[in-house]
């Protein structure tokens, strides 16, 4: 039996030795060392869908629509209601690309989409000064660089400021000179150069105290790099002109860039870890892989696999946990990228809206417009059903009749094309094989006819 003998330490020597240290370390006696407050913040981002209310592509690869957009939103704030919505890239369609009429339709569609969204800001382009900025009040659109060729005045506020948790977030916009200018309903603008523009934004939101600033922008990869190194005080770089997502960020210096791609076919959710820190901002996927690899070496070190000298893994752990102190009361951030694909169901108002919109647009050419079609059903179809079909009854023809709408109350044949449409919306059959549907049926009246004239 072993007795184990004890040496009683007295306890008032000791109290003093630890308050002479403490005294010397400046640190009051009887306080816990504080470690920095740490506090989450949820920035949500996608590129601008450039006039694209539907998905682009084609088949199960379609991605993007802001029906979809909304939803994914929607489902982010649900957990994280503090969440900040950003928009990184431009929200109408390139100029030219649509007449003048649709062009503004496109605006105000455009614009009560982001609004339904809760949008917290939005990186203006060029082709957003083409229908009325001075509207664009409503929305909180933001570019440091985008000015009147008139005046000389920035078009845009060049920055926002957002509280969030706690977290003072200063939020500024950059738009690509490249493209040079444009004409607008309200006169010419241009884009400035976008690091000296960002130089000043970045001067004016240290000033406002903002512990994080962020930078919406349409700039390349390479002129991003550029604004990093050159205008400093940035901590994320949030891009949308490739067409490609990044799946890592990058850290560039002391900032993080990332891009989800352009046209909004993706969304991506940086959570941020903020804990008054200095320094740059960590990828907490790196502080959690040098823990698991720490986890490995110390089972590695409990059960020797009889080819790596014990002291050599012993090593590479103490020089792990070393490198993962650096890291652990770091401010940092986790990121992720959401495919808007056929997984992601569709916002119901979102829908109502992009018909309302396609409507808008079918009324604006020339012609009647029917809104009811009184000899058929659509009591059992939901509103953006409802919608659809109407809308596809008065676009689609029914051979030399004219409208389905219009003729499908005296021909008997075009009600029963009306009514493959709203069996087809009912059935959630894609518009495109609905038209194909009605062209197949039309031409195939259109023969039986023939055959009965003796053509």
């Amino acid at each position: 039996m072993t007795i184990r003998v004890f040496r009683v330490v007295p306890l008032l020597p000791v109290m003093a030795g630890l308050a002479l240290l403490c005294a010397c370390a400046g640190v009051t006696p009887g306080l816990r060392m504080q470690q920095p407050e740490r506090r989450s913040l949820t920035l949500v981002f996608a590129g601008g869908p450039a006039g694209a209310f539907e998905p682009r592509g084609c088949g199960c690869r379609r991605l993007g629509g802001i029906a979809r957009r909304a939803s994914c939103i929607e489902k982010i704030r649900l957990m994280q209601p503090s969440a900040l919505v950003l928009a990184a890239g431009c929200l109408l369609s390139e100029e030219g690309a649509l007449p003048p009429a649709q062009c503004a339709l496109e605006a105000d569609y455009m614009r009560a989409a982001f609004g339904y969204m809760k949008t917290d800001a939005i990186n203006a382009g060029l082709q957003d000064c083409r229908a009325q900025p001075s509207h664009d009040a409503l929305l909180p659109f933001v570019s440091a660089n985008l000015r009147s060729a008139e005046t000389g005045e920035l078009v845009f506020k060049p920055y926002l400021i957002k509280q969030a948790q706690g977290i003072k977030v200063g939020i500024f916009g950059l738009a690509d000179a490249a493209y040079g200018g444009v004409r607008g309903a309200q006169g010419n603008f241009y884009a400035e150069d976008p690091v000296r523009a960002a130089g000043a934004a970045v001067q004016g939101l240290q000033r406002e105290g903002c512990s994080v600033v962020i930078l919406l922008s349409q700039l390349s990869r390479a002129e991003n790099e550029k604004i990093a190194r050159e205008a400093g005080g940035i901590h994320f770089i949030l891009g949308s002109s490739a067409k490609t997502p990044m799946l890592t960020p990058l850290l560039r210096g002391d900032t993080v860039l990332a891009s989800p791609g352009f046209e909004g076919e993706h969304v991506a959710t940086l959570e941020v870890e903020y804990r008054h820190a200095p320094g740059p901002f960590v990828n907490a996927a790196t502080r959690e892989a040098i823990r698991k690899k720490i986890a490995q070496l110390v089972q590695q070190e409990t059960n020797p696999d009889g080819v790596t000298p014990i002291d050599e893994v012993v090593l590479k752990r103490a020089l792990l946990e070393e490198k993962l102190a650096l890291l652990q009361n770091r401010n940092a951030y986790r990121y992720a990228l959401t495919a808007l694909d056929s997984g992601i169901e569709s916002d119901p108002q979102m829908e109502i809206l992009i018909e309302k919109h396609k409507q808008s647009l079918q009324r604006s050419r020339p012609g009647a417009f029917a809104d009811r079609v009184p000899t058929v059903d659509t009591e059992s179809l939901t509103e953006a059903q409802r919608l659809m079909a109407v809308r596809l009854m008065n676009d689609l023809q029914c051979g030399e009749e004219g409208p389905i709408a219009q003729a499908a109350a005296r021909v008997p044949a075009c009600r029963e094309l009306a009514n493959v449409i709203v069996n087809g919306v009912k059935a959630g059959t894609p518009e495109g094989r609905i038209r194909y549907g009605i062209l197949y049926e039309t031409q195939k009246h259109k023969k039986s006819l023939d055959k009965k004239s003796g053509f």
